[in-house]
């Protein structure tokens, strides 16, 4: 991946981070007014709990891959898998309340919580790729050898789910440098070879080989 594609991809995972406290906190909050009143600061009453629980979200996104912005974005798969990483953090939490009781929410405020950070976090992306729709990058590679197999390999690569682009395809010639890389045709899966920016064979993709 480009330099300027990491440095994109890791403000995107920062902005989606960053986001995230602040709604969970938000949704805390909210979830102890709707049961209590706008008077009721759970962050006072109830501080190592709404840490802990904030911790603990935090963790079951990046654990079902939530942070990765080619599997982020909205879709009926992601709404779901939002769902079973923050219902996994409820379940945690009901141990976690269970064996330390003094840490423990109102029923109702955990309740509301679990469904207010389920909207929020899926909101939030939904509306973060709104604004920011850029491609997920893919790493640029070279095929070397044209035959079938090679055609095989490019149309894998095609795939929108792929994280690889083919820029050419070379032919290996008889008496090539390369020609003692077994042929592409007895291995129509063999590992891509990734080419960097600046590397001698990353050649213009409108190039006749």
């Amino acid at each position: 991946m480009p330099a300027a594609g990491i440095r994109q991809n890791n403000l995107n995972k920062f902005a989606m981070f960053a986001g995230d406290i602040l709604l969970i906190l938000l949704a805390t909050q909210v979830a102890s007014w709707v049961r209590f009143g706008t008077s009721y600061s759970i962050f006072t009453t109830n501080t190592g709990a709404s840490f802990f629980t904030m911790l603990l979200y935090m963790t079951m996104l990046y654990i079902f891959d939530l942070y990765n912005r080619n599997h982020a974005a909205p879709s009926a798969k992601n709404a779901i898998r939002t769902a079973v990483a923050v219902g996994s953090a409820g379940i945690v939490l009901v141990i976690l309340f269970y064996t330390l009781p003094h840490w423990e929410y109102g029923r109702g405020i955990f309740l509301i919580q679990i469904i207010l950070v389920w909207c929020f976090v899926f909101g939030w992306r939904a509306l973060f790729f709104f604004v920011f729709p850029t491609k997920p990058f893919k790493e640029e590679i070279l095929i070397l050898g044209a035959g079938s197999s090679g055609k095989t390999l490019l149309r894998l690569l095609e795939n929108t789910n792929s994280p690889y682009h083919a820029i050419v395809r070379i032919p290996l010639h008889s008496g090539h440098p390369f020609q003692s890389i077994p042929d592409s045709d007895s291995n129509p899966f063999r590992t891509p070879i990734p080419i960097h920016s600046g590397h001698p064979f990353r050649l213009n993709p409108d190039s006749p080989f």
